[in-house]
């Protein structure tokens, strides 16, 4: 039987371990307050929360396994739980959702989206950074620098 330490080894490691899972909870405890009192989820905010990294990616792109790793934070929050069920609903649906200079997700309308109720590329606004958006005209031909030469500026 090998030596278990000594008491005071034990003492430290338990504290060792309470600290880790404090600080793992107050983590989660920032992701949560984060998901549950943004209606727009902001890529840049929550890349700087540890239990965030890579979920605004993940729900851009509709990436289903992806979204699995945030099954723990999923049961715990309203919103991401009833983003994701819609996203698991509705699939097939023409992914990135934003474009690359759009860094937001607004929640409500990326919803209609995914249900059908906002048809992103026939006529309808894609929010943009300050809350405006680009509304597509149908047989806009897209010019390369993410917008299309129909394409006009809405505030």
């Amino acid at each position: 039987v090998a030596p278990q330490g000594t008491e005071d080894e034990q003492i430290l490691d338990r504290r060792a371990q309470e600290e880790e899972k404090a600080r793992l909870l107050e983590e989660e405890q920032k992701a949560l307050e984060y998901l549950d009192s943004h209606d727009i989820w902001e890529r840049g905010e929550m890349e700087q929360i540890t239990r965030l990294k890579d979920l605004w990616d993940a729900i851009n792109n509709l990436n289903i396994p992806a979204l699995k790793n945030f099954d723990a934070l999923r049961v715990k929050s309203d919103k991401l739980k009833k983003i994701i069920k819609v996203i698991v609903e509705n699939p097939g649906k023409k992914v990135p959702y934003c474009r690359d200079n759009d860094t937001q997700i607004t929640l409500s309308k990326f919803e209609s989206y995914l249900t059908g109720e906002h048809q992103r590329d026939q006529n309808t606004v894609n929010p943009g950074q300050d809350g405006g958006g680009y509304v597509s005209q149908p047989g806009d031909n897209d010019t390369g620098n993410g917008l299309s030469s129909t394409q006009k500026r809405v505030e």
